[in-house]
């Protein structure tokens, strides 16, 4: 669950910095700097650290909660997303 909404996360990312907003996380505004690193951070090194959490949490109470606080986390980033387009949505056909 946390990687399908780090994945969307992503989407929604990628769709408002065309639309001229920017990356509000300094650390992902760096590696948005460097080419090709932002999408393969988001998709690979995110992955493999959703993939050991998850892992982990199969018998680990405490990685089960930090599971379900990264999920609570990114569902949280996606729902601010899905208000910002919403926002500059209804914005748009008010004119």
């Amino acid at each position: 669950m946390t990687y399908l909404l780090n994945l969307t996360d992503l989407l929604f990312t990628l769709h408002a910095l065309r639309h001229g907003a920017y990356e509000l996380n300094p650390v992902m505004r760096y590696v948005m700097t460097i080419p090709f690193a932002f999408p393969f951070f988001k998709i690979v090194v995110a992955g493999v650290l959703c993939w050991f959490l998850e892992y982990m949490a199969k018998c680990n109470r405490v990685a089960r909660v930090g599971r379900n606080i990264c999920a609570a986390f990114y569902g949280a980033v996606c729902a601010w997303h899905i208000v910002n387009i919403s926002h500059v949505l209804k914005n748009k056909y008010k004119e």
